[in-house]
C-alpha cells in the first residue's frame, strides 16, 4: 500500500527538465538500491524462501527509493520517475543476485 500511495505522491509534481535517463545520479541510484535489496534478501535468505527473500529485498529497496523520491520532493525538488525505476532495476538486480529466485 505505501508504494502506490509514494507513487500518487509523485504525480503531483512535473519531472525537471534536467533529469536524464543516464544521469550522472542514475548509476547512484542503481548501486545504493541493488545493496539494499541484496542486503534484505541475503539476511532472509536463510529463514524463507528464495522468492520471498527477493520480494521482501525489492520491496525494501523500492520503499526506500520511493521515500527519497518523496523526500527530494518536500525539499523543493521533483519527484523522479527516471530515478525511481533506476531504483527498481537495481532492487531487481540486487535481490536477485542475494538469493537466486530464478
Amino acid at each position: 500500500m505505501f508504494p502506490v500511495i509514494f507513487m500518487l505522491c509523485g504525480c503531483s509534481s512535473l519531472p525537471s527538465s534536467s533529469d536524464r535517463w543516464w544521469g550522472a545520479d542514475k548509476l547512484q541510484h542503481f548501486m545504493v538500491s541493488a545493496i539494499i535489496a541484496a542486503a534484505v534478501a541475503d539476511q532472509r535468505d536463510g529463514r524463507h524462501s528464495d522468492c520471498n527473500a527477493a520480494g521482501t529485498g525489492f520491496s525494501s529497496a523500492i520503499t526506500v527509493g520511493a521515500a527519497k523520491e518523496w523526500y527530494d520532493q518536500n525539499r523543493g525538488g521533483s519527484w523522479s520517475h527516471k530515478d525511481l525505476s533506476w531504483d527498481g532495476l537495481g532492487a531487481l538486480v540486487g535481490a536477485e543476485l542475494a538469493a537466486d529466485c530464478f
